[in-house]
């Protein structure tokens, strides 16, 4: 922002969320705001993540004594599903996830 010979443009904010519904893990991508110079405009986005989903877990941490790293590379979220298999119902498949993370996360609902 500010640099000579650029216009200052506003920021771009996207709303992000992870939902089940009906079994389903949803990940939804919504515009907050998006300058109206910018050409290519980044479009809302809605996907089905994976299906038979009966348990998820989200926790967050920052990794302690990491004071050199940046911000992104300090905050972990992380996601654990537990899905049914989809032909042999009576086992379970549980899978994990670490991503880093720069901005606040809240956890259950709309901010």
């Amino acid at each position: 922002q500010n640099l000579p010979g650029e216009a200052n443009i506003g920021p771009e904010i996207l709303s992000g969320t992870l939902s089940i519904e009906n079994g389903k893990l949803r990940y939804r991508r919504a515009i907050v705001s998006q300058p109206a110079g910018i050409k290519n405009k980044i479009p809302e986005l809605a996907q089905v993540l994976a299906e038979n989903i009966d348990k998820i877990s989200i926790s967050s941490h920052e990794i302690a004594g990491a004071d050199e790293l940046s911000v992104k590379n300090r905050n972990i979220l992380t996601i654990s599903l537990t899905a049914r298999h989809p032909r042999y119902t009576n086992s379970t498949v549980v899978e994990s996830i670490d991503a880093t993370f720069e901005v606040p996360v809240k956890h259950g609902g709309m901010p």
